[in-house]
């Protein structure tokens, strides 16, 4: 569960790099990267992994459920 939570995290850093004005995007990425939203995306790559997909091909919908959240 953590090593899927650490994919995660590192997934959304990438999709929300800091940009100007700093201030809009540090408040982003503090709500995306606050821990303890990684449950249902860490569920959602384990079940497509247990269907026979892999973790790259989850992690779209994975960090999308932390938006939703």
């Amino acid at each position: 569960m953590k090593g899927k939570a650490a994919s995660v995290h590192r997934a959304l850093e990438h999709c929300v790099p800091v940009r100007f004005p700093e201030k809009i995007h540090d408040s982003m990425r503090y709500s995306l990267l606050a821990g303890g939203k990684r449950i249902l995306p860490a569920l959602c790559i384990a079940a497509c992994e247990i269907f026979g997909g892999t973790e790259k091909m989850a992690m779209p919908s994975a960090c999308a459920l932390i938006v939703a959240v």
